[in-house]
């Protein structure tokens, strides 16, 4: 895939918008916040700890008002750049995401965590090298209550995918990333038999489980197994694991150790800089790159085996 070229006045309206935006900031930031300022300490004076609470919650929203028409164009020039992206490559694109229904299967069959909530985002969906696929950003986490206290646990944050073959598999094979100590607790989750293969360094990374030991074996060759590995060069601190489930293989890159556990894997960092110059397009395109890369490297084909 070439890198992606755009026409410089494509964005010439959102560019007029980030001007304004700016503006808008900056004109708070000098008159806003000194006026709030003022008005706190006569809160204060006048009407002791509850002017001064009063001061705080207006200081929230100056702040709140200064940064909300960025924030809303930020998510306007990502969607827009985005959607562009994908309609070079033939794809279609979707901020919202797909339906948080869509990561069901992914935690029926293991991939993500049990979790009580989820947010999704980033719908990608087309075809590369004849076959069929979705790609989206999806961030779980499970929330935890008792008496005393609240504790909220992201359980995954990252991208999900999930590629359509013409011809259904027979059984289930899972590859989960290797837990140590804990693999008994994986594998007392998996319907399928533990998966023993001659790769030493694949088996020290992952470990599968199949309800078919024969088809596992043909899905799981050496070049399958070596590719899996080397997504690790691309995201070497996520964790990888996948699926081969009825007529889908499904893939989960768990980044949370390098998103911050919160959703913005394709989200516009820098609002200081021209669209013309900034580097999300580039980050943009990175990733996308990444992803077609990581297709190339698994070779997957609708025509030929796994």
């Amino acid at each position: 895939m070439s890198p992606y070229s755009f026409d410089p006045h494509l964005f010439d309206e959102l560019e007029k918008e980030r001007l304004e935006a700016l503006s808008w900031r900056k004109k708070v930031w000098l008159f806003g916040v000194p006026i709030v300022a003022v008005a706190s300490i006569i809160s204060a004076m006048f009407f002791g700890a509850e002017g001064l609470i009063a001061a705080v919650v207006g200081a929230g929203l100056a702040y709140m008002i200064a940064e909300f028409k960025l924030f809303e164009l930020k998510e306007r020039m990502k969607t827009d750049i985005l959607s562009h992206m994908a309609e070079a490559r033939g794809w279609n694109f979707n901020a919202d995401g797909p339906a948080e229904s869509a990561v069901s299967v992914y935690s029926d069959l293991g991939l993500v965590s049990s979790h009580n909530e989820l947010d999704v985002e980033d719908l990608f969906e087309g075809e590369l090298n004849g076959v069929r696929f979705e790609l989206f950003e999806t961030l779980a986490k499970m929330r935890t209550k008792n008496r005393k206290s609240e504790s909220v646990r992201t359980v995954f944050s990252g991208l999900l995918a999930r590629f359509s073959f013409p011809k259904d598999f027979q059984g289930s094979t899972v590859v989960l990333t290797d837990s140590g100590f804990f693999n008994w607790a994986a594998g007392f989750s998996q319907k399928g038999e533990r998966v023993t293969l001659e790769d030493p360094v694949f088996e020290k990374q992952f470990q599968v489980y199949s309800s078919d030991q024969v088809e596992a074996r043909y899905l799981l060759t050496p070049s399958f197994m070596q590719r899996l590995l080397d997504i690790r060069n691309v995201f070497p601190d996520a964790q990888i694991q996948a699926a081969f489930e009825q007529s889908h293989l499904y893939l989960a890159i768990d980044t949370k150790s390098a998103s911050g556990d919160e959703l913005g894997f394709f989200d516009v960092k820098d609002m200081s800089k021209p669209i013309s110059q900034q580097s999300a397009i580039q980050l943009f395109e990175k990733e996308l790159q990444v992803f077609e890369e990581i297709v190339d490297g698994l070779n997957l084909d609708a025509s030929t085996r796994i």
